[in-house]
């Protein structure tokens, strides 16, 4: 009899739980991100970066930068966009399930040249970060590039439409 109490307890105090507290969110309050890409080494009028900030909340930000930095500051872009809750906690589903939040990472010798990358994750009142990917190796580096996709993925559509337009008229630019 006592055992059948608790049980019925047991599952009474799930259910009170579940049904009152709702969804908790594993996310931290404190979760954002800064991710910075550019192409590598090419002429300046191909040459371009952009850094993609989010957090903490639901705000980001996307800063274009045409050219090598500080080269033609008056055609830098930035521009602010909000994400919504659930992207964000997808996202950071997606950052925490593939542990991206750690301190070792599968690294070799840095290709010269190449596009390059700068991620950096806060979460948990610390900072994580991760080697470019042009250090990467295996199966961390197909992890990255997967991590910078979702992270891609986030800035809408019309923003990535108004970079692209962007960078070629400096490309334009160029021409005579």
């Amino acid at each position: 009899m006592r055992t059948s109490l608790s049980i019925v307890f047991i599952i009474w105090f799930a259910v009170l739980t579940v049904g009152c507290g709702g969804k908790q969110s594993p996310m931290p309050e404190d979760f954002g991100l800064s991710f910075n890409w550019n192409t590598g080494t090419l002429p300046p009028q191909y040459r371009y970066e952009y850094v993609i900030t989010i957090g903490p909340g639901m705000q980001g930000e996307l800063d274009f930068i045409p050219g090598y930095e500080g080269a033609q500051d008056s055609e830098r872009w930035v521009t602010p966009f909000e994400i919504s809750r659930e992207e964000l906690e997808n996202l950071y589903a997606f950052i925490a399930d593939n542990d991206l939040l750690r301190a070792r990472w599968n690294t070799g010798r840095e290709l010269i040249g190449g596009s390059t990358t700068s991620l950096i994750f806060t979460a948990f009142g610390k900072e994580y970060q991760v080697p470019s990917i042009s250090e990467l190796e295996g199966k961390d580096k197909q992890l990255v590039e997967s991590a910078m996709d979702a992270i891609r993925g986030v800035v809408p559509e019309m923003i990535w439409e108004e970079m692209n337009d962007r960078q070629v008229q400096y490309e334009n630019s160029f021409k005579d």
